[in-house]
């Protein structure tokens, strides 16, 4: 990917994009431990909401999504234990 996309914008442009695509469970929690690794918390939140009916991963997100919410500073302390 570096060597098609040299503006790192464009890069994680076309990565977001092509996580954005990926159905199969597998690759679901493959794309949000990217997304948190790097720190694309609105990516991480797109796929929560697209995927959020999928029982196979429904564990996996829910982590995610409060992994994301304190990320954000929306949640904090006993708030994320309750």
């Amino acid at each position: 990917v570096q060597v098609l996309f040299e503006n790192y914008e464009i890069r994680r442009q076309k990565i977001n994009s092509f996580v954005l695509l990926v159905n199969s469970p597998l690759n679901i929690r493959k794309a949000l431990c990217y997304a948190h690794v790097s720190g694309e918390y609105e990516l991480i939140d797109k796929l929560v909401e697209r995927h959020n009916n999928n029982e196979s991963i429904n564990q996996y997100l829910t982590v995610y999504d409060l992994f994301n919410q304190r990320n954000k500073n929306m949640l904090k302390g006993e708030k994320i234990i309750e």
